[in-house]
């Protein structure tokens, strides 16, 4: 509701049901995020009569009960591994293998210990270093369990919830474990561009057409990361750390200009009181060019699946 507020007040002073369409999945709390962001934009005083459209497959594709785009399950195990190898891990940890600072990975574990306390299996300082597995998956160990308490440190941060002795600083420091682990398995190209075709594909028409209404989606991480990888986009967002991270409340906005699409990222910054600051950095490249967008797009889900993928996806618009 904060940041519909805020939009209102900075993007959309005029908005109304007439001219803004919202669209959500069902899975999670996207319903609940879209409707507490409309009562944030709607105006005092007035009738609310915002509406939201739920249209799951544009969120995922496959699974869920349809089956609209299928992946390549061995292509996306072999980018997954390539994706362990090549990526830096956070807190001066480094690449795996030769390039893995080991002490600086336990010492991030010990570290962690003193927030969350000790368990019955043991010293977390003893879990394994990430790895490949003889069948080709991946396997993140430690690294696994530092993003899940980082998450829990960062959320109940930003709730306001009392939780663990650790800093605002090492909350953000420890959050890019987060965006490691989403990047080793969540961010693989063949999973990622399959997984949300159906998605932006129809951002990509909504932007074709600027005389409609403006749109809203209200979705999850994944999608952010699919349209950076759509749009070739990349940001930073002090001070959360790493490249194009996606703060839970953030958003990218897209702007349609005569001969290109502006696009800003806009994220929200917890200091552990309810007053949040929200804040817009535009992304690298700033602006896109549609058409070399939707060819590259196109291009890469024949790559992953098809052309069936397409229209698939095409065919049902209206579901």
């Amino acid at each position: 509701e904060h940041t519909g507020k805020w939009l209102a007040q900075t993007r959309f002073p005029s908005i109304t049901s007439k001219t803004l369409q919202m669209i959500s999945d069902v899975m999670n709390r996207d319903a609940t995020s879209a409707n507490h962001l409309l009562q944030g934009l709607a105006k005092k005083n007035e009738t609310y009569d915002f509406t939201v459209q739920f249209l799951p497959h544009l969120f995922h594709s496959f699974g869920h009960g349809r089956t609209l785009c299928t992946p390549n399950s061995s292509l996306v195990k072999k980018e997954s591994a390539e994706l362990l190898l090549s990526t830096t891990m956070p807190m001066g940890v480094g690449r795996l293998h030769e390039h893995m600072n080991t002490t600086r990975y336990r010492e991030a574990l010990r570290t962690l210990e003193t927030f969350v306390g000790r368990g019955e299996a043991g010293p977390l300082e003893d879990l394994p270093v990430p790895s490949v597995s003889a069948d080709g998956s991946v396997k993140l160990g430690g690294a696994s369990v530092m993003r899940f308490f980082a998450q829990n440190l960062m959320y109940a941060f930003a709730s306001g919830i009392p939780y663990t002795s650790a800093t605002m600083e090492q909350r953000y420091s420890y959050v890019e474990w987060v965006y490691f682990y989403r990047k080793v398995l969540s961010q693989v190209p063949a999973k990622l561009a399959v997984q949300r075709a159906c998605g932006i594909l129809k951002v990509i028409d909504d932007l074709r057409s600027p005389l409609g209404p403006n749109m809203m989606y209200s979705g999850h991480d994944g999608d952010l990361d699919a349209l950076a990888l759509a749009f070739q986009l990349s940001w930073e967002a002090p001070p959360w750390p790493g490249t194009s991270p996606t703060p839970p409340g953030s958003a990218l906005a897209f702007t349609v200009q005569p001969e290109e699409v502006k696009v800003e990222f806009l994220y929200p910054v917890f200091n552990g009181s309810a007053a949040i600051d929200l804040r817009s950095m535009a992304t690298s490249p700033a602006k896109v060019d549609l058409a070399a967008v939707e060819e590259r797009v196109k291009k890469l889900i024949r790559l992953y699946a098809g052309q069936s993928c397409i229209d698939a996806c095409q065919g049902a618009k209206s579901i």
